[in-house]
């Protein structure tokens, strides 16, 4: 699944709180999700590390992008001069997906039985992934159609050959 650099974030903004409990945005402790079946918890654990990957891979880029765009700390608003310049940067760096990441999908019927709610950001995430990993199945069958008359074989085998 190809990602931005933003999704990235977000997703582990995401199961940062869904699975430890901890929100990176503030420092503040949340609740995370618990008594999720352990295959579940293992495939969460397996995604977070997937991003945190494609986040070291993207760091020195991003490093660049804040030391060339932010001023004390901030990007430059819509009324300053570079403004122009920046906006592009911006949605370049960020919106464009770059990252891939690699995932089975997630066995959401799992969670039916819960009696625990999980909350709702890692429910999305996890839909969205899902969604996004039909799609690109639906693509790749797309481009590399199988056809059913390849087998050229015998259509009964000769008891006497």
């Amino acid at each position: 699944m190809k990602v931005s650099f933003m999704w990235l974030l977000e997703a582990k903004a995401i199961l940062s709180r869904g699975i430890f409990g901890a929100d990176p945005y503030t420092g503040e402790k949340v609740e995370p999700a618990k008594n999720l079946p352990a295959s579940m918890f293992r495939h969460l654990r397996r995604v977070i590390k997937a991003v945190n990957d494609e986040l070291e891979i993207g760091a020195p880029e991003h490093k660049e992008f804040i030391a060339k765009w932010a001023v004390e700390g901030k990007f430059p608003e819509p009324d300053t001069e570079n403004y122009a310049e920046f906006e592009p940067a911006y949605q370049e760096f960020f919106f464009t997906p770059d990252f891939i990441i690699e995932f089975s999908p997630f066995k959401l019927e799992l969670l039916d039985n819960l009696n625990e709610k999980v909350p709702v950001d890692l429910m999305n995430l996890m839909d969205g992934m899902n969604e996004a990993y039909e799609q690109s199945q639906k693509v790749a069958h797309e481009d590399n159609p199988s056809t059913g008359d390849t087998d050229k074989a015998a259509i009964k085998p000769q008891a006497d050959a």
